[in-house]
């Protein structure tokens, strides 16, 4: 499967221009950072869930941050030292910081956020907030008629 791709009069520049650099290729720098973080988002009855996938990064170099309305999940990747005398043919592992914030479909408790990190996959569970419960009112009907 084929991804189609918006074109981009400047692509053939911009690699011709940071073909020395090879963190700056050509998906990183059309689609940011946070493609190097993907997730999936979804509902449960009670819960959101969160899934994120991100390889070579210890559970210690992640951060999350929980709003009622939003996730905000950052993780620290470190490079490993390059040997002087090695010449590379590519260099496209990653390194550095990322981050990705997510607007929420619904209210959450940030309080009653669980998460669980396994082989580099992080999964979310936030407990969403349940509504008040629907409130009984006593209304009068009018005996009097106007015409309607």
């Amino acid at each position: 499967m084929s991804r189609i791709v918006r074109y981009d009069p400047f692509r053939e520049l911009r690699r011709i221009m940071w073909s020395g650099f090879p963190l700056m290729d050509d998906d990183l720098m059309t689609h940011g950072s946070s493609s190097l973080l993907s997730v999936d988002a979804y509902e449960e009855d009670q819960y959101v869930v969160v899934k994120a996938d991100i390889p070579g990064v210890k559970p210690d170099d992640v951060d999350i941050s929980v709003s009622s309305d939003s996730v905000t999940i950052k993780a620290n990747r470190n490079e490993e030292k390059e040997i002087k005398n090695r010449e590379y043919i590519r260099k496209e592992r990653y390194s550095g910081s990322v981050a990705r914030t997510l607007s929420l479909p619904s209210p959450v408790i940030p309080d009653e956020a669980e998460a669980t990190f396994i082989d580099g996959s992080l999964t979310l569970r936030i407990k969403k907030q349940l509504h008040n419960p629907s409130k009984q009112v006593q209304i009068k009907v009018n005996s009097e008629t106007n015409g309607h």
